[in-house]
């Protein structure tokens, strides 16, 4: 073999090596555990829409509307959420259920944003986190999402 044919071919190998992206093997599917994990995130997003709600009224129009977004947003996480979590309890495995989970991670990440501005304390920061270790958590069992 030619050293022009073995370096094309040893740079091909290296190119697919890279191609490839390496990615952690999926738990095994677990429908108990994957619902259990979605209903204690639809609790933690039912937590921070009343901590939003609650929030005092802000002095300046555009941190009020800024605020009114979060809350708008606080409503459609948890449309998502709890539209996730019927679909998992009506019994629909991975495939059946990795759109809605991604749409509720998609939507939670745009919340999250506007959810710091809008009601800025150590309490909201909690659920917030608690939120993000609940999406990692379900995120395992969807490694393409």
């Amino acid at each position: 073999m030619s050293p022009t044919r073995t370096g094309a071919i040893l740079l091909a190998a290296a190119l697919l090596a890279h191609a490839a992206p390496a990615r952690a093997a999926a738990p095994e599917w677990n429908q108990k555990e994957v619902t259990a994990l979605a209903r204690k995130l639809l609790g933690v997003v039912d937590q921070i829409d009343a901590a939003a709600k609650v929030a005092p009224q802000q002095p300046t129009a555009m941190q009020q509307r800024t605020r009114d977004a979060a809350k708008n947003s606080f409503f459609q996480v948890r449309r998502a959420t709890a539209d996730y979590v019927a679909k998992l309890e009506a019994g629909r495995d991975r495939e059946l259920t990795e759109a809605h989970f991604r749409g509720v991670k998609i939507a939670f990440a745009d919340t999250r944003r506007l959810a710091r501005d809008a009601v800025p304390t150590p309490e909201m920061e909690g659920y917030l986190r608690k939120a993000d270790e609940l999406l990692s958590e379900l995120g395992r069992y969807y490694p393409d999402a």
